[in-house]
């Protein structure tokens, strides 16, 4: 029985987990993951012989470390193997009840289109669980590196969301998801190389990684310090200790620095040639070696134990873990652990505190002055504030296809200057102030990797594994530490490089709004096609995806990427991207406890990844509004750039003007009801009356704060499908007109929410569309709609026009009339239209 209290990565449950992450989320033992390989024929006989060994004798006591899933590496070495995919296209069919199925996924010969379809091949053969890598550099072979670890687990995420996206409402509650986890190495014996594996670590963690398995390594403090670490950062993932199969030929390889990112002291290697005198001694003793590391793993607080190495057998497993039972039973020994399992270098350093936290130099180090030059540049010539910025920006506009003789000529100085100074590749996508001005990632890194490091760079001497050259992640670390912001690092994450942009200048695509400063999710944000303020809409808790994604994270989804954050975070960015003024935020379809929360997590997310755009706060509930509003101003980029809130109305006025008393912001003013002069709520009832309610609420929010251009007055849009007289959008229209034309109004806008006109309708676009741009000739400047929809890319069709322009016009006073026009869109939308 694992000690309470004593593992790192105990999750909240997710909805649709694969049973190896049910088990990590439930279990009370301590787990076990096994490697299996290949052979070099390609036969797939070691899974099936283990798995069929598995049926007929496995049984699970008690107490007992619980064997869970079996795992198939992919290249590793950077060899040819068989795939994965192909692995359990045979193999799956024997995989028997008790076992998951685990696929190393490395990024090292496909890209990112090549990883999305490796992913869904997986996902046909019915493998949900998969292992991030980045992967070793290939042999005899160019290398890809499209992405890396971070970002396949993003890439995973995004997949799971999109698996959302494509799921029919009713099927949501089975959609497939990912189970993703990554790997790391604790084994770094220089302060940098160590810095930058637990800060990626977390990344990973945040990027989606339920579990990690750490990298082969023979260090007893470094394995306790892990799970020290784990704890003091909250991490959200079950972490498995690297049991290997240590054979004489693995041994002197890792010595050799032939195993990139494995270590193996001259101590070790003594120890190993010592006990494989004979074969038989040799694998006894390795077996024993993997048995006290299993122990020791399990005592450190680790969530389990992932076994692995060439030849390992059912037979040898079980053989690890009844010897692991016994010592853990015997109670671990230090000494004994220390013999098996503890080979450092001489005069090894440690980094890790007794608090979980890296013991840093006082000594800050020193900038190069390549590092100073580069910057001052950057500064003084390529920063959109500087002069010379400005000017190159404002030329840039003027040419956007970069192709003039200007722009042609300062790529051409560009290139040459960053070819000479940091090896520049071209990509047009530069990382240089993103990287602290220490290198290019193409030049430096060896597998040009966008987030540094991989996990092959010597432990000892942080040398690359795959080159002569110190570690690319060793001279970022450096950089930013000489900067004061080692804390910047720790959360950066990059993107990846933008194809279309190589070969071009990166100065001109970073001015220009071209580059991954000005993208979000890979896309430059498209020009509005519409002559009026766009607030996105598709946050909202009534949409079946969203409401389920949202109920499906609950009140506290913590900061871990998974498939339903990802979906909403897909539905905020492809409205960004596609021209939102605001983002409405909306989630009163939960429950008064935990409304308040709910709003606070969303209204962070658009602050964090929206690039500024501000949001706008619908809600009928005041605490829901207090709290949206508040957290608007914690986290915003900007808080000059005021958000929305929707909405006030003269009925119940006073919670939103106690919070303008607290916070500025805009706001949207119904005109759907009033109060007599007893206070009796009154429904507005014609165009005048909208009018005269604006006049009277203009007149109020002026009084409390609320400048003339902070106002937005919501005509109130009636479903068509329920207004059988069709007469109430020729108050929502002519409202809007008798406004716009108001003198004591000026600078007070008007805005409409167009999905009401056709909700319950099929055709919902056609008719949104000329509603819209009925609306639009009446003088609307606001709506609150779906921008990924593009509806001022094309004119609506002409008999929906004509009809619409009719239901306008109509003031109910011929119910026949009404009716005709009524029957009319009915008709249209039953004819041409699909939900």
């Amino acid at each position: 029985m694992r000690q309470q209290g004593a593992s790192t990565g105990r999750q909240r449950s997710i909805v649709n987990t694969s049973p190896f992450r049910r088990e990590i989320a439930e279990s009370e033992d301590f787990l076990v993951t096994v490697e299996l390989l290949t052979t070099p024929a390609d036969g797939v006989d070691s899974y099936v012989e283990f798995f069929q060994a598995f049926a007929d004798r496995y049984e699970h006591r008690a107490g007992s470390p619980k064997i869970v899933a079996v795992t198939s590496p992919h290249s590793p070495g950077g060899m040819a193997t068989l795939d994965p995919f192909n692995v359990w296209a045979e193999s799956a069919g024997a995989l028997p009840e008790g076992l998951d199925a685990i696929a190393h996924v490395a990024c090292k010969d496909m890209n990112r289109n090549g990883l999305e379809t490796h992913l869904r091949n997986l996902r046909s053969v019915g493998v949900g669980n998969i292992l991030a890598l980045t992967g070793d550099h290939p042999i005899n072979s160019a290398p890809v590196f499209d992405l890396d670890s971070l970002g396949l687990l993003q890439l995973a995420m995004e997949v799971n969301g999109r698996f959302i996206k494509f799921e029919e409402p009713e099927g949501l509650d089975g959609v497939f998801q990912f189970s993703a986890g990554a790997g790391m190495s604790p084994y770094k014996y220089t302060l940098a190389s160590a810095w930058q594996q637990y800060a990626k670590m977390l990344k990973k963690v945040t990027a989606g990684a339920s579990f990690l398995i750490t990298q082969v390594g023979y260090d007893i403090v470094m394995s306790a310090d892990l799970i020290r670490y784990a704890r003091a950062h909250d991490m959200q993932a079950a972490t498995f200790g690297n049991v290997y199969l240590l054979t004489k030929g693995a041994a002197t390889k890792m010595h050799a620095g032939d195993l990139p990112g494995c270590y193996a002291s001259d101590e070790l290697m003594t120890a190993v040639e010592r006990e494989w005198r004979t074969s038989a001694r040799g694998r006894e003793a390795a077996l024993t070696r993997m048995a006290h590391q299993t122990a020791l793993f399990e005592a450190q607080g680790y969530r389990g134990a992932h076994l692995g190495g060439w030849g390992l057998t059912y037979d040898d497993v079980i053989e690890v873990l009844d010897r692991a039972r016994e010592i853990s039973d015997a109670g671990v020994d230090p000494e004994a652990m220390r013999e098996w399992c503890h080979f450092a270098p001489p005069g090894a350093e440690y980094f890790i505190g007794e608090d979980g936290e890296f013991i840093l130099p006082s000594e800050t180090p020193k900038r190069t002055p390549l590092q100073k030059r580069l910057e001052f540049f950057h500064d003084h010539v390529v920063d959109v504030d500087s002069r010379l910025g400005a000017a190159i920006a404002k030329a840039a506009a003027k040419d956007p296809d970069r192709e003039g003789i200007r722009a042609r000529a300062l790529y051409g100085a560009e290139r040459a200057a960053k070819a000479l100074l940091v090896e520049c590749k071209d990509c047009g996508d530069c990382r240089l102030p993103d990287n602290y001005y220490a290198l290019c990632n193409e030049a430096a890194c060896a597998k040009g990797l966008p987030n540094l490091p991989c996990g092959d760079s010597d432990s000892v001497t942080g040398m690359c594994g795959n080159a002569d050259v110190t570690c690319a992640g060793e001279l970022v670390f450096y950089a930013a530490f000489a900067r004061g912001k080692l804390g910047e690092l720790a959360e950066q994450v990059q993107s990846s490089k933008v194809p279309s942009l190589r070969g071009s200048s990166a100065v001109i695509n970073y001015l220009s709004g071209h580059d991954h400063n000005a993208r979000i999710a890979g896309e430059v944000r498209r020009e509005k096609t519409l002559p009026i303020t766009v607030v996105g809409e598709s946050v909202h808790a009534q949409i079946p995806r969203v409401n389920w994604s949202m109920a499906s994270l609950g009140t506290d989804p913590g900061a871990q990427m998974n498939g339903p954050l990802a979906y909403v975070h897909d539905v905020i960015v492809t409205q960004i991207n596609a021209g939102a003024d605001y983002l409405a935020i909306n989630v009163d379809d939960f429950g008064p406890e935990s409304r308040a929360d709910m709003m606070r997590f969303y209204v962070d997310m658009v602050n964090t990844i929206g690039r500024g755009v501000p949001v706008c706060i619908d809600s009928s509930d005041p605490d829901t509004k207090a709290a949206g509003i508040d957290q608007y101003f914690r986290t915003a980029r900007d808080p000059q750039t005021l958000p929305m809130l929707n909405s006030i109305n003269m009925v119940h006025p006073k919670a939103v003007l106690e919070l303008r008393e607290r916070y500025p912001f805009k706001v949207v003013a119904m005109l759907h009801e009033t109060v007599d002069k007893d206070g009796v709520p009154v429904a507005i009832e014609s165009p005048d009356q909208a009018h005269g309610l604006a006049v009277d609420m203009f007149e109020m929010l002026g009084s409390a704060g609320f400048e003339a251009d902070d106002i937005f007055f919501d005509t109130a849009v009636t479903p068509i499908a329920a207004d059988l007289e069709a007469k109430r959008a020729h108050q929502t229209m002519h409202g809007i007109r008798a406004i716009a034309n108001d003198p004591g109004l000026e600078g007070a806008r008007t805005l409409i929410g167009l999905s009401n006109c056709s909700h319950m309708m099929p055709n919902r676009r056609a008719v949104n569309r000329a509603y819209l741009h009925v609306a639009l000739e009446h003088g609307v400047t606001a709506a609150v709609l779906d921008p990924t929809v593009n509806y001022g890319e094309r004119e609506p069709g002409k008999q929906i026009l004509s009809i619409m322009r009719s239901l306008a016009d109509n003031d109910g006073s011929d119910m026949t009339a009404g009716f005709e026009i009524f029957t009319k869109i009915a008709d249209y939308s039953r004819r041409y239209g699909r939900k």
